[in-house]
This record gives structure tokens, C-alpha cells and sequence, in this order.
């Protein structure tokens, strides 16, 4: 799809062909260009015309470049009609270009969908560079002392600033381990522009960082009946889905309950639009039972008259691994990027342009560690009884509930010395992996917030300005793929609301999603909202393991990485019988080291 190139010079407007190169070392995300110069700053789009989705606005001194989808850009229009701003286009960009100067940088706060955006501003020599909300756009940058430069991927970064584009092992490193820094890219030099900010860099060096959206005041601010909250979910994914669905479709739908749930909403939108049932496109797995989900998938389809186009994943997980750590400028953890690409090109072949998805809905609706805990150190007494009582219900002893309890309760200290105490692990590490590159043996950071907060900073980690590595290489391979995803479930205005409910709204029973669950009865077959269980893929995984790749990737070259034993995980691997997260681990090796090395 589109992309997006910013230059800023120190001094003057860099000479043109720095966006070109820019634009021109991701040609896959299209051919087309535009440009705008404003003072010091070049603001550039490349357009796969078949497909628009990048734009450029100019007036008398400011320019804006937009790239992605902008949700909202009616109402936005409307909104600033009737506050004397007149719009020469309604296209993203001017629309987001007019809302710049009524609103300033909380601009963005207004807007919806999932983009990247640029505005230049003449005086001054100013560049500000954004991304959504939730960081589904891409968008990276440097600021060194020849100007600013900003893109959508990291090497086109690299192109506009003239530098080399070597790896940074200590970046990759903190990627592998899982301590992630939202500035840093796997590349030297490199940074990401953090979701939910505003970066401003002016000319003369100045560089100024405005949170535009922070939901934080936002939770258990609801106070709406049962009916009421059940009413307003209904109408969020009905507009979520409007505002994703094109006409030109595809949903990815698996028989769990998050992407039925899109696609209830989203077929009625796409037949809306074109008259045509929505594209399902499902992978099944018939020679694992154990994780073929096509029963409950084929009932969806059933039901809601979707046309089903299932395939057998062929896809290893390591299938042109020197292509895809090329391609999105570093190493990923666990999303199998060949077994994604080929989703999406599937869906390419059918025509999609969008492909909608379920994900990270969960991330609000499912949040529930130390539920009780906050319940009860907030004095909700009868709340915290029902769910004792609700729990007591389904079997578990009065020692099992306080055991699960306890530790939402107790202080940080108390938590602390208990962990160290028990010398016991919870996170499934291989041992070949020293602890300590992870915050040492048992590390629980959720213990170290104060217990009174732990519930509250629980239901805002999914949106802190934090790096998602795994969703900008989705994005990314997807952009490559010719195809745009859409999470309707990460809907800005859903994730809101999802916010401020109570916490006792929110999860209203023993049974997972069980809000969801309510509002769904009815709308999908009950075979698919009464499941109790979730698909484990462990047997996809085992079975598509490929040990001579992963053995190739570590061990054919000399970089090491600190904190790996590599003597014991060859002897682990020649036994060809890793467990799934030992094996998933290697596999996450395998890219980094691949990353490391290429020349």
C-alpha cells in the first residue's frame, strides 16, 4: 500500500530527489508519487493507484501528507464546516491538514482509523509526524544534523538520511528477550515515532514529543445500566465495522468467538455496499484435529450466508527468512510471517484489498488479572462477593479462590519477597535462556505496581506508547502483500468504551468475553458461544518445525547473542523434540541471527 517520506533540512528544503529515493526503495508500496514542498521540508507519498490511499495537501504555508485510512473523515469534515474552516478537498489530507490548524496537535486525538501523517509548517521550519492511536500505521524516523527525516519504513529512513543500514544487536537483542523500547528499530540510527504522540522537530534541532491520546481518565468512568452497556456494544461494532468495510473484503474468520463477532457485523456492511456475500478465508488443518477449527467455522458461514474459502496452510516458519527480516528491517517475535503472508496473499487473489481480522479485541475485554483485588481494595465488598460466589459456583474451594486472590491484595514489597522467596518461574523460558536477561528468575512486574493500581495499570498496558514489534512487521508484511488489515475490534471509540466500564461490567462472570458473549446470543450459532475451550495450535507448531533451519540460522554463522547458551540449546535441538514454547524461542533466535547477519 502507500507510503509516506518526510525531509527536513537544517538549513533549506533538501533537494527533491531525497523523498524520491525515499519513496523509490519501497516500490511494492506503490509507484505513483506526490510532493510538496513548504519551507524547509518536503512531505511525499508514493500511491498504488489501483488502490489510493496516500494523499497531499498544501496551502499557503503548511503541507501534509497522509497515509493510510482516515474513519472518520466525513464527520471531521462536517465538524470544521461548522467552524468556518473550508475544505478545497475532502481527502484525508486536507481534511487532517484543516483540523492541524483548528485543533493543534491534539488534532489527532479526533481522529480514527489506522494511518501515518505529516505537517510541515513554514515558519518556524517545523515538521510534526503522528501515527493512530493503537500504532497500526507505520512510521520511523532520524534526527541527525543534516535535518529530520521520517517514513514508513525504516529503510526508506535510511535512504533519505544516506546512512548505512547495519543492524543494531543490542536493539535486536532487546527484541529477542522482550525488553522493548518504543525508540528503538533493529536498525543503527533508527527510531519508531511512538503511538499516541506527536513528535515536532523544528529546523534548528529542536524536538518536542505532545501525548495526543491517553486514555487513562477515561476508566470505570461509565455509569450505564446492564441494558444500556449492552446496547452501546451492539452500536460500536456496528460502526467499527462500518468504517472498516470497503466492499472490496475479505475476513479472516477462525471458529473462536472474536473474528465470528467481525464478521457478524462486517457482512452486513459489505452486503450493504456491493450485494455480494463476504469472503471468509479460513485455514483449516485436516490431518490435525486437535486444532481444525472448520466445524465451528462452517457454521458461522452457515449462518451468516458468508462464501468460504478454506486452504491448507503450506507455509514453514522460516520459509525465506533472509527475504522477510530483509524486507521489514529486523527480527520479529512469534507471529509466523511466512504463514501470514500467505493468508494475505490468498486473500489478494480474491480480489480483497481489506482483510478484517478479530485480533486484540482481547486486550480490553479479557484483562481481568487482579479483578478481585481491586474490587476489594476499592471497597466494592458486594461485587467481590459475587464474583467469590460466582467462582465458588463453578467448583473451585474456598482456599483456590483466596490463593487466586492473594497476591492482587498484598503490597508490592510483601509480593516481591514472596517471589524471590519461592524461587519459582512462571514465564516458560527454555534453559538455555539466562533468567536474568529478563529481570532475573520469577520476575513479576505486575506485582511491583501498588496493589491498589495493579487492575487499573492492567487495563492500560495494551495502550502505552510501548513498541509493537510483532503488529508493525503484520502491517508491514501486509503493505508487501498489496492489502490492508483492518482490526474492527481496535476500534479507537470500542477500546474507549471498553475503558470505562466498571470493572465488575466489564467481566460480568466466570465465563471469558462474557460480555461479548451476552450480546452475541442470537447473532452467532450457539455451538460457537457456549465453547469453553480455546484452540491450542501447539500441534501446528510441533509439526511444522523445521530443526535443519533453525539449526542453519544459529549456529552457519558467528554472531552470538549474550545471555544464550548455545552449547545446550545445539544439544536440545539435536534431540528434535522441543516443547512448543522452547521451539517457538528458537525459531525467534533463528531471526535475529539471520537479521544479524545480513550483508
Amino acid at each position: 500500500m502507500g507510503s509516506l517520506a518526510v525531509a527536513l533540512g537544517r538549513d533549506s528544503a533538501p533537494d527533491t530527489a531525497v523523498a524520491i529515493r525515499m519513496l523509490a526503495v519501497a516500490p511494492h508500496r506503490g509507484t505513483h508519487r506526490s510532493m510538496r514542498v513548504c519551507g524547509r521540508a518536503i512531505v511525499a507519498v508514493a500511491i498504488d493507484p489501483d488502490w489510493p490511499d496516500a494523499w497531499v495537501a498544501d496551502e499557503p504555508g503548511a503541507a501534509a501528507a497522509f497515509v493510510g485510512t482516515l474513519d472518520n473523515g466525513a464527520a471531521l469534515a462536517r465538524e470544521l464546516d461548522a467552524i468556518g474552516f473550508e475544505l478545497p478537498a475532502a481527502d484525508p489530507a486536507h481534511i487532517m491538514l484543516a483540523a492541524f490548524r483548528a485543533w493543534g496537535e491534539d488534532a489527532p486525538a479526533r481522529l480514527r482509523g489506522a494511518f501515518a501523517a505529516a505537517v510541515a509548517e513554514a515558519e518556524g521550519g517545523v515538521v510534526h509526524c503522528f501515527r493512530d492511536q493503537l500504532g497500526f500505521g507505520t512510521l520511523f524516523s532520524r534526527d541527525d544534523a543534516q535535518g529530520f527525516f521520517a517514513a514508513s519504513e525504516v529503510k526508506q529512513v535510511v535512504a533519505g538520511a544516506g546512512i548505512p543500514r547495519d543492524p543494531d544487536p543490542e536493539a535486536v537483542s532487546d527484541i529477542f528477550f522482550a525488553r522493548l523500547d518504543w525508540r528503538k528499530t533493529a536498525v543503527k540510527g533508527v527510531e519508531r515515532v511512538p503511538r499516541a504522540f506527536v513528535v515536532s522537530v523544528s529546523a534548528d534541532g529542536d524536538r518536542r514529543l505532545h501525548r495526543y491520546w491517553d486514555p487513562k481518565s477515561l476508566l470505570e468512568t461509565a455509569r450505564l445500566s446492564p441494558g444500556e452497556i449492552r446496547e452501546r456494544l451492539v452500536a460500536l461494532l456496528a460502526q467499527a465495522a462500518e468504517r472498516t468495510v470497503t466492499g472490496k473484503d475479505a475476513v479472516s474468520l477462525s471458529g473462536g468467538l472474536d473474528s465470528p463477532t467481525v464478521a457478524v457485523f462486517a457482512s452486513q456492511r459489505h452486503r450493504e455496499l456491493t450485494g455480494e456475500p463476504l469472503t471468509a478465508l479460513s485455514a483449516v488443518y485436516p490431518d490435525l484435529p486437535e486444532v481444525d477449527e472448520r466445524r465451528f467455522i462452517e457454521l458461522v458461514v452457515e449462518q451468516l450466508g458468508l462464501r468460504l474459502e478454506a486452504y491448507v496452510p503450506t507455509a514453514g516458519p522460516l520459509d525465506d527468512l533472509r527475504h522477510w527480516v530483509d524486507l521489514l528491517d529486523g527480527p520479529w517475535d512469534t507471529l509466523l510471517i511466512p504463514e501470514v503472508a500467505e493468508h494475505y496473499r490468498r486473500a489478494r487473489e480474491l480480489g480483497a484489498r481489506t482483510v478484517l481480522g478479530g485480533e486484540l479485541g482481547e486486550y480490553v475485554y479479557t484483562m481481568h488479572q487482579h479483578l478481585v483485588g481491586h474490587l476489594v481494595l476499592h471497597g466494592r465488598w458486594a461485587a467481590a462477593a459475587r464474583w467469590a460466589l460466582t467462582f465458588h459456583r463453578h467448583g473451585w474451594s474456598w482456599r483456590r479462590i483466596a490463593r487466586r486472590a492473594l497476591p492482587s491484595v498484598v503490597p508490592a514489597a510483601v509480593a516481591a519477597r514472596y517471589v524471590r522467596l519461592r524461587k519459582r518461574d512462571h514465564r516458560q523460558l527454555p534453559p538455555w535462556i539466562d533468567p536474568a536477561q529478563m529481570d532475573g528468575l520469577g520476575s513479576r512486574p505486575d506485582l511491583e505496581v501498588p496493589a491498589r493500581r495493579r487492575w487499573l495499570q492492567a487495563q492500560l498496558d495494551p495502550v502505552t506508547p510501548g513498541a509493537a514489534v510483532t503488529v508493525e512487521a503484520d502491517e508491514l508484511c501486509a503493505a508487501s502483500c498489496g492489502v490492508h488489515v483492518r482490526r474492527p475490534l481496535a476500534d479507537v471509540d470500542l477500546w474507549e468504551f471498553f475503558l470505562s466500564l466498571p470493572a465488575e461490567a466489564k467481566f460480568p462472570g466466570f465465563v471469558a468475553k462474557g460480555l461479548l458473549r451476552e450480546v452475541m446470543r442470537g447473532r452467532l450459532p450457539d455451538a460457537v458461544l457456549d465453547r469453553r475451550t480455546q484452540t491450542v495450535f501447539d500441534a501446528h507448531v510441533l509439526a511444522a518445525a523445521d530443526y535443519e533451519s533453525v539449526e542453519r540460522w544459529i549456529f552457519g554463522g558467528d554472531t552470538r547473542i549474550e545471555g544464550v547458551d548455545y552449547r545446550l540449546l545445539r544439544t536440545r535441538l539435536e534431540g528434535r523434540q522441543l516443547p512448543v514454547f522452547e521451539l517457538m524461542w528458537a525459531n525467534d533466535l533463528a531471526r535475529a541471527h539471520a537479521f544479524l547477519e545480513l550483508s
